[in-house]
């Protein structure tokens, strides 16, 4: 459970403290076998009450004296000691002694840990303490400096024979027990929001040490760092202080479950592991000022916050407003008139030099400011609505316009051209001012800005009702303008024309629109030109729509929104961008009183800092390939400033999903494309990921995350993909089906969108949807449709049509209801002039149901596609009830995996693997309904053909093979077969439809290879060229060519593909 060396002194080796409180000794000695050098020995030494240990710390503080901290499951703290024999062996006359019994933790101790020793700690004496935390959410420290000058000889304050202590240090304490043993923590605090881990010590150097740092983890995910300081009071005892200084969020979904701590230089860098397979490291920069303590101390922006330390020319006057003007400079006016130029010195991080650069006696009162860093410039307007540029390559303030009336906000507008200009070369500027009354903003545009004599030219525009301007940007090249309203909406204006276009509503929920940028442009064939604006919302999600301006003359606008994702950022993401150095994208925003900043694309938390939230007033400049990030906000009357370095936190090795991965789609494209899969896990999101190549170095290892879905509340159930990878098809409990719009977008990458949720007949149904079927189908209009089977877990299925052309609109068909069992499975079965569905259920069975009937008044039904005889209003067509025909029992317990493989139009194999271990091979016959015979099926069941129940099956390829003189057909495919007992098995089936029974089926065993994952749910087949694919380890002469079979499960791993179809062993 927890070990530690031996002291220097010592033997050769180490001590280990067991789960049930038992020290024990392992020792590495010289071999009396001539064979071998040296031998390990491990042996007990002693062992303390025998209490279940939940956590344990071992020290060795000399060669004969071992101290231990033992975390017990119920709530209680032992603390004791084995002193070792000095001479000879230690196996004789070890003594334990018990010093401390600590209570008052509500639940069972996960972590203990003891510190290091202090050189001042009890009236300038040196000892140590213990830090410990437990489920109810508290780090406690307890003072245990006698513990380090016990001994032998003295007698144990507690004895462990006869232990009559309390009983399980849960649940109310009776009066007076509370004093039998009973030991007070010194400090203790609360801070995470979930059951707390482990803790450790973080050791702050100086020369009269009164403080130390602490760091927690948690199952919030979350690392918490804490200030311990202390002092002598005038009573002569000694008074505890624990504060947390800040937070960040590491990890996804729950639990960090294994931290550690490394100390370089005047830094300790933390590396955390947690249950979503991710690997993190962050460092924290020591720092010791005094003068610091209003500030972040040691907060996880990795620098010390930068004060005020004014010229002798300067005031020390409040801050009205600023803004960073470039990376080393901020600009603020103050509450007596000044504007102020603020030096952010590299050598000197402590402090912020401010130069006057003229005085302006009107914007003492009021002023507001916007920057533009890329040219350095800034504007600044006061109450009477003038406005004065300041430009930093000059130093100077010029007037530059006056809009009449006092600004609400002033916003720089830049078009994709002049982005790219080098520093000043635009002879134009343009920027919107918008007002307190809200019922116009002023388009301002300034020619020839950098000479004597600029010129201001304002056009008007009209704003819709209840339309609170807060963010504004050009679109296709300065011709049209796109604002942002406190309430969630958009509108777009042509620039020579007061009144909008297009007004689109709750964009952003009622939330503010904060920031409306262009990502890239691009030009169709037929001249159509589209944009792709990036907006990012109070409401916590940022989305991409795609502007679209026709070719032929007109002002018509459309607009698609074709992404939406909410950021693990929480409640305000403020803006994003697109690292100059990676490329990655990056989102910042406030997570309650917090700011953070975070790389969308490695899905980490950069940095977390505490600055009141978004409240107060506020810069943030984004970092380039030379300079770091500066964040500066305001705290009181302070103006606090930090540098947030680019290796903040460092993705050391990328996570997948923080449970069990339930299901995987695998989209495969024909045009030569990198192929691209879902999963879908207990942790209720859905991820893309794409396969990395092999030669690539990247913490993504074998497969990298693109995007996280986790709009569903549940686990989900199924993840299938449309044939050309436009849609993904989602299922989880509460009877939620999703449709999702998947494309690529150039520069920003895969975008996704909701699209469509189906209609359920009790609003509050907790039903799992455990599997799901589609067929692609032609509709009238000549759009793509689908053919949709929902199998709930109250064992009834529903029939949709799904229209994506007419608004995600579902159109129940059919519903049927097979007994009371639960539907694990659902599969169509299509020949040439008929539609069959195949369920499988808890029960074993599998039954057939014949829809040929039920879907031929709204379907032309032939291979390979129906084709749809009318359009669907998804109102006036009264679904047809279906009753349950025949079924077939091929397992004695629940079908968990089934795969079909069609030969012919009367004969199908059905594959299924079952909770009863076994494996079934199926042969199904049908004959056309107007025969009046029965299908026949034919099962041939492998028992025990793995270990535990049969989770997944995944048919790797099929061969057909027609015979000319009996004119049948028969195949020979290869399947993949996996559960619960961390193996993976590989079959070869042959099947001759035309020998009767079982006769024609043959079923060989090819290989059997261990896999790492536990809990395998899910199999999917990735093919690709081998340069596109990732070198993973091998199942030798049972693969496919340039194919990667993916595991999912508590994890994902994937195995190499090399041989030819047969698979042959």
């Amino acid at each position: 459970m927890s070990g530690c060396a031996a002291a220097a002194d010592g033997h050769h080796g180490a001590f280990f403290i067991t789960s049930n409180n038992a020290l024990l000794s392992l020792e590495v000695i010289n071999s009396e076998v001539p064979e071998r050098t040296t031998t390990i020995s491990i042996y007990q030494l002693a062992t303390s009450v025998k209490s279940i240990l939940y956590s344990a710390d071992v020290i060795a503080l000399s060669a004969s004296h071992v101290l231990i901290a033992a975390g017990t499951v119920f709530g209680e703290i032992i603390v004791w000691s084995c002193f070792l024999n000095k001479n000879g062996s230690h196996k004789a006359n070890a003594i334990g002694s018990i010093h401390h019994f600590f209570t008052g933790h509500d639940g069972s101790i996960f972590g203990v840990r003891i510190s290091p020793q202090i050189p001042s700690l009890n009236g300038g004496q040196s000892g140590r303490i213990l830090a410990s935390c437990s489920d109810d959410r508290t780090v406690r420290i307890w003072d245990i400096s006698d513990c380090e000058h016990k001994t032998a000889q003295d007698p144990s304050a507690y004895s462990t024979d006869g232990f009559d202590l309390r009983s399980t240090g849960f649940g109310p304490v009776e009066a007076g027990e509370e004093s039998v043993g009973s030991e007070s923590c010194v400090v203790q605090a609360f801070a995470h929001t979930a059951r707390i881990w482990g803790v450790h010590f973080r050791v702050i150097k100086n020369n009269n040490q009164t403080h130390m740092g602490l760091v927690s983890r948690g199952e919030d995910c979350t690392c918490v760092l804490w200030n311990l300081s202390w002092h002598s009071s005038s009573a002569g005892t000694t008074d505890y202080q624990l504060t947390q200084t800040s937070s960040i969020k590491t990890h996804f979904g729950k639990h960090i479950w294994s931290l550690d701590l490394c100390r370089i230089g005047s830094e300790t860098v933390v590396y955390a592991g947690g249950a979503d397979g991710a690997l993190k490291s962050f460092p924290i920069k020591e720092n010791d000022d005094e003068h610091l303590g209003s500030g972040p101390v040691a907060s996880l922006s990795q620098s010390p916050s930068l004060q005020v330390k004014t010229k002798e020319n300067s005031t020390a006057a409040g801050t009205k407003s600023f803004a960073f003007v470039t990376q080393d400079y901020l600009l603020r006016t103050s509450t007596q008139g000044h504007i102020q130029l603020g030096y952010l010195n590299h050598a000197e991080e402590t402090a912020i030099t401010w130069e006057t650069i003229c005085e302006t006696p009107d914007l003492a009162s009021f002023g507001v400011m916007t920057a533009l860093p890329q040219m350095g410039l800034v504007l600044i307007g006061n109450c009477r609505g003038f406005i004065r540029l300041y430009n930093h390559a000059s130093k100077s303030v010029i007037d530059i316009a006056d809009v009449g009336n006092r600004p609400l906000e002033i916003f720089f507008l830049q078009t994709q051209s002049s982005k790219k200009d080098p520093l000043g070369s635009s002879k134009k500027i343009s920027f919107v001012v918008c007002y307190p009354t809200g019922e116009e903003i002023t388009l301002v545009n300034v020619s020839d800005w950098n000479s004597d004599h600029p010129n201001a030219e304002t056009f008007t525009f009209s704003l819709p009702s209840t339309f609170v301007v807060c963010s504004a940007s050009f679109i296709f090249d300065g011709q049209y303008l796109i604002i942002g309203s406190k309430l969630g909406a958009l509108a777009i204006y042509n620039t020579s024309e007061a009144e909008p276009l297009l007004v689109r509503r709750r964009v952003h929920g009622r939330e503010f629109v904060n920031q409306i940028s262009v990502v890239t442009s691009a030009t169709t064939s037929d001249s159509t030109k589209s944009d792709f604006v990036l907006t990012c919302g109070r409401d916590g999600t940022y989305c991409l729509h795609e502007l679209q301006l026709c070719g032929d003359g007109t002002d018509a606008v459309s607009m698609q929104t074709v992404h939406r994702t909410a950021s693990m950022i929480g409640g305000n993401i403020e803006g994003a961008y697109f690292d100059k150095a990676t490329g990655d994208f990056m989102l910042y925003g406030f997570r309650s009183q917090d700011f953070v900043l975070r790389n969308e694309s490695e899905l980490t938390d950069i940095v977390s800092i505490a600055s009141g939230g978004f409240r107060r007033g506020w810069d943030f400049i984004p970092g380039d390939k030379k300079d770091n990030a500066l964040f500066t906000w305001k705290d009181g009357t302070s103006l606090m400033t930090t540098r947030i370095r680019a290796s903040a936190t460092t993705l050391l090795r990328a996570g997948a999903h923080g449970r069990e991965i339930k299901a995987i789609g695998v989209f495969n494209p024909t045009d030569g494309g990198r192929p691209l899969f879902a999963t879908g896990a207990e942790d209720t999101t859905v991820r893309l990921f794409m396969p990395t190549p092999s030669s690539a170095p990247s913490p993504w290892g074998s497969f990298e995350c693109l995007r996280v879905l986790d709009t569903h509340r549940s686990g989900i159930q199924q993840v299938t993909w449309s044939k050309d990878g436009s849609y993904l098809f989602t299922s989880a409990a509460y009877e939620e089906f999703f449709v999702w719009k998947v494309r690529t977008i150039p520069v920003f990458g895969v975008a996704t969108k909701l699209m469509a949720a189906s209609p359920k007949d009790d609003v509050n149904s907790d039903l799992r949807i455990p599997s799901f079927d589609l067929l692609e189908v032609e509709e009238v209009d000549g759009e793509r449709g689908f053919l949709l089977c929902l199998a709930l877990s109250n064992s009834v299925f529903k029939i949709f049509h799904f229209s994506p052309s007419n608004g995600g609109q579902f159109t129940l068909l059919a519903r049927g209801k097979y007994m009371t069992n639960c539907l694990t499975q659902a599969h169509f079965l299509v020949t040439s002039s008929s539609v069959s569905l195949i369920t499988a259920a808890t029960d074993g069975h599998f039954t057939l149901w014949d829809l040929t009937s039920t879907l031929e008044p709204f379907y032309t039904i032939r291979k390979p596609t129906l084709k749809a005889k009318q359009t669907f209003d998804g109102s006036s067509i009264s679904p047809e009830n279906i009753t349950c025909e025949s079924r077939y029992q091929i397992h004695s317990n629940s079908i968990k995996g089934m795969e079909l493989v069609p030969i012919s139009d009367t004969a199908t194999v059905v594959v299924a693997g079952g909770d009863d271990n076994s494996l079934s091979v199926s042969l199904l016959r049908v004959h056309p309904s107007n025969t009046g015979t029965n299908a026949q099926v034919a099962t041939v069941s492998i028992p025990d053909a793995h270990a535990a129940a049969v989770t997944t099956v995944k048919v790797l390829n099929q061969r057909i093979s027609r015979d000319v003189t009996s004119d049948t057909e028969s195949i020979k495919f290869t399947v993949a077969s996996s559960g619960n007992d961390y193996r993976v098995k590989i079959w070869s089936i042959s099947v001759d439809p035309a020998q009767d029974g079982t006769e024609g089926i043959i079923v060989r065993f090819l290989r059997d290879t261990y896999s790492s994952v536990a809990d395998i749910a899910s199999l999917g087949l990735v093919h690709g060229s081998g340069n596109d694919l990732p070198a993973e380890s091998q199942v030798p002469g049972s693969e496919i060519q340039q194919s990667r079979l993916v595991v999912c499960g508590v994890g994902i791993e994937m195995f190499a593909a090399e041989s030819d179809q047969a698979l042959s062993a």
